[in-house]
């Protein structure tokens, strides 16, 4: 397997969640995260996703909120998001 490509890690924790084994399903999600200098949100999503399946409910929960910020990382503090204006088409 390639150590240093995020994307393998994925592929590998997808294999060994068919196979029943959750920490390795962890352990290889957490190792795509760390490698993914873009941050991608869909890898945290789904590390949210299996620390829920493992019971760790604290962990999901940082692992969205870290997932969110990266989606709109201009929000309001108060968590809500940027209005996104867009020109008006005139047609004549």
């Amino acid at each position: 397997m390639e150590e240093g490509v995020p994307s393998r890690h994925v592929a590998y924790a997808k294999v060994q969640e068919k196979l029943g084994h959750k920490k390795k399903v962890i352990l290889s999600l957490e190792r795509a995260v760390e490698l993914d200098e873009r941050k991608n949100p869909q890898s945290l999503r789904i590390l949210a996703d299996a620390y829920e399946r493992d019971g760790d409910q604290i962990r999901a929960d940082l692992a969205r909120d870290e997932a969110k910020k990266l989606l709109a990382p201009h929000a309001a503090p108060t968590g809500t998001p940027k209005q996104v204006k867009q020109p008006r088409k005139v047609v004549m």
